[in-house]
C-alpha cells in the first residue's frame, strides 16, 4: 500500500434547488486516474430506493473535480451516499456521507 495517496472527498448542496442537488468533489496531492462508484440509499415510509452510477475520472493534482450530480428528496426519510474510489494500483478508499450533512459540507 502506498502511504503517499491522498484522496479527499466530498459533497456541497445547491441549496436553492428542489430537489436538493448534491455534487460529490474528489481532490487528490497528486495526478491520478481514479474508478469511482457512486451509490445513493434513500429510505422513508413508503419504501426505499437505490442509485449507483460508476466511471473513470481524471484527477489532476490539486484540483477539485465534481462527479456526477445528484437530485436527492428525502422528505422524513433518511437519505446516504456511498463513494468508493480505486486507483490503478488497487488502492481503495470509502467515503459514506448522510445527504444532510452536504447542507453544511466543505473540502477536507
Amino acid at each position: 500500500m502506498n502511504a503517499d495517496i491522498d484522496l479527499q472527498a466530498w459533497l456541497e448542496t445547491q441549496n436553492a434547488t428542489r430537489p436538493e442537488v448534491i455534487i460529490p468533489y474528489v481532490q487528490s496531492n497528486h495526478d491520478t486516474s481514479v474508478r469511482y462508484l457512486l451509490r445513493t440509499t434513500v429510505a422513508h415510509e413508503r419504501g426505499n430506493s437505490r442509485i449507483s452510477q460508476g466511471g473513470v475520472l481524471s484527477v489532476p493534482a490539486d484540483t477539485a473535480v465534481a462527479l456526477p450530480r445528484l437530485a436527492v428528496s428525502s422528505p422524513n426519510g433518511e437519505c446516504r451516499i456511498e463513494l468508493v474510489l480505486t486507483e490503478r494500483m488497487g488502492v481503495e478508499r470509502r467515503y459514506e456521507f448522510d445527504c444532510l450533512d452536504a447542507r453544511t459540507a466543505s473540502p477536507h
